[in-house]
């Protein structure tokens, strides 16, 4: 029974079926207990529902229709497919039932009921059409697994009172389900009115005005209209009257303050991922790649090593069937770059050798990716990243630029391009990039900040340094951000604080350690090493 619940659940059907899912699970659990307690309308409307106890099976037929889909769902599922048992709900039952399965594989006299085609049918069609085009739309070549959560992205409602805007109300739904679509950590299509496909997640907006001025909310629920997990607003000007430039620019910012990291979605994907975890482990069958992504967004909140273990245990077994996914392999790719030691992005010292890389073995690693993946903003970030971490500061430049292009509402890319401003003496740019990165996420890690506090000392801007500082710090804990309590306590004049923390930070081994590679100008190094000399900085003269 296990085994055939696991495969259901994997299989196309159920995997854009949240609901089918728990449905499937809830009968599952119950199968030894059906003959002595069969299970009936109101349990489930109770148990899986979570209908009130007023419910009345007479009046309210919504059991007998989720039972009617998941039946039509599971005789999909084995209408090709060779299997020696099969999962059946017989007529007029609720319980779940094990029958023989057609071993040959071959179609059987029952009726398959017509199947909506699947987001990665979808996409693979579109991508073979436009590449006999000659054309690429990179994000829709490679479908994601079928284990990310996936958005239904609803038409915008038009609240401005004109009905001339309506036109706009597509427009937007479709573009925001292709920015989001980009960043390749989750599945997002744009859904008619009455579409009554499921979802993992919904994302609604209005429009309240559209004219020189762009004001736009949006929301995304939790499955069909759930518990509102993240909601937001964006406002612009329409500058030159050019509208479709503005609404590819609020659609990037909606996009990436839900599914960058740092994005909206990302914490509550954690519970996507346990929930998809708990299903295929009833079998010991490996979790999804999802759940990696989800690990190593953990390791970039504090860079802790036993969180990169975990999340390097996670992919590594996996590597050979993720090979086609161009954000999981930049995903691994990323913990490779953080795990070498010259790098100085986390303490490396107690990793297992295997765990360990050279810069030469992460920039091969990131080439090769970035030459599978064009279309991927993912694997141009990760190239990039190890080329300003090598001090390859042209080529990063390039790099860098092509994954924003790629996917221009990615917070990362340009938190990465700040940095990397930053390391040529840049201070404007790195302040601005990494303000862009800030708008574009709903809860910015606190490395976005970082390049700010540095530009703003080396510009004597003190409140914006310190402002920035303890932004960073809200978002950072533990002993290693000593360094920047120390200088926010010398901007602020803490003359306690510095008495107490200055020996601390002398004592560390190495004080900026994730970040000093990035202080390579004179004027960066020497801003820092006035508020920081313990950090005993060597400083190159200033041209």
């Amino acid at each position: 029974m296990a085994r055939e619940v696991a495969a259901a659940i994997a299989a196309e059907p159920l995997v854009r079926s949240p609901a089918l899912r728990q449905l499937l699970v809830y009968l599952a659990k119950r199968y030894p207990e059906r003959e002595s307690a069969p299970t009936t309308e109101y349990a489930i409307a109770q148990d899986v529902l979570q209908k009130g106890a007023g419910f009345d099976p007479s009046s309210d037929p919504v059991v007998r229709m989720r039972v009617r889909r998941l039946r039509a769902a599971l005789d999909q599922i084995y209408a090709d497919r060779g299997t020696a048992q099969r999962l059946v709900i017989p007529p007029r039952s609720y319980d779940l039932e094990l029958a023989p399965g057609n071993e040959t594989g071959e179609k059987t006299g029952a009726r398959r009921p017509p199947a909506r085609r699947g987001l990665a049918a979808l996409a693979a069609v579109f991508a073979v059409a436009l590449v006999a085009l000659g054309f690429g739309w990179g994000w829709l070549e490679k479908p994601q697994p079928a284990g990310y959560p996936l958005v239904r992205v609803l038409p915008i409602e038009n609240l401005t009172g004109d009905p001339a805007k309506d036109i706009f109300q597509r427009g937007l739904q479709r573009q925001l389900a292709s920015d989001l679509q980009r960043f390749s950590i989750l599945r997002a299509y744009a859904s008619g009115d009455e579409d009554e496909s499921d979802a993992d997640f919904t994302l609604k907006g209005q429009i309240l005005a559209f004219d020189e001025d762009i004001d736009l909310t949006f929301s995304v629920e939790a499955g069909m209209g759930g518990t509102v997990i993240y909601s937001g607003r964006v406002q612009d000007k329409v500058m030159g009257g050019d509208y479709f430039a503005a609404i590819s620019e609020i659609t990037a910012q909606i996009s990436g303050r839900i599914a960058s990291r740092g994005g909206g979605l990302r914490e509550d994907a954690d519970a996507v991922a346990e929930i998809r975890e708990a299903l295929l482990a009833q079998d010991g069958i490996t979790p999804d790649v999802f759940r990696c992504v989800v690990l190593e967004d953990r390791f970039f909140a504090d860079y802790q090593p036993a969180r990169f273990t975990e999340a390097f245990e996670c992919f590594e077994p996996l590597l050979p069937r993720m090979q086609d996914y161009a954000f999981a392999m930049s995903s691994w790719g990323t913990l490779i770059q953080h795990s070498v030691p010259e790098f100085d992005m986390m303490r490396t010292e107690g990793l297992p050798e295997r765990m360990r890389h050279t810069a030469p073995e992460a920039l091969a690693l990131a080439q090769s990716i970035a030459d599978r993946f064009p279309y991927s903003s993912e694997a141009f970030l990760l190239l990039g990243s190890v080329e300003s971490a090598m001090g390859r500061f042209e080529q990063a430049d390039v790099t860098l630029r092509q994954a924003a292009r790629l996917n221009p509402g990615d917070a990362t890319t340009r938190a990465v391009l700040s940095y990397l401003v930053l390391a040529q003496d840049d201070f404007d740019p790195a302040i601005a990039q990494a303000e862009e990165a800030i708008a574009l996420s709903a809860n910015p890690p606190g490395y976005i900040f970082l390049p700010i506090v540095i530009a703003a000392l080396a510009e004597e801007d003190a409140p914006r340094a310190m402002e920035a500082a303890r932004d960073y710090l809200a978002r950072r804990g533990g002993p290693e951000t000593a360094p920047m309590r120390l200088i926010l306590a010398r901007l602020e004049g803490d003359d306690e604080a510095v008495r107490r923390l200055s020996p601390q930070v002398a004592a560390m081994e190495r004080p900026l350690a994730g970040f000093s590679r990035y202080v390579q100008g004179p004027s960066a190094c020497s801003a820092l090493d006035r508020v920081l000399p313990e950090a005993q900085l060597a400083c190159p003269a200033t041209p």
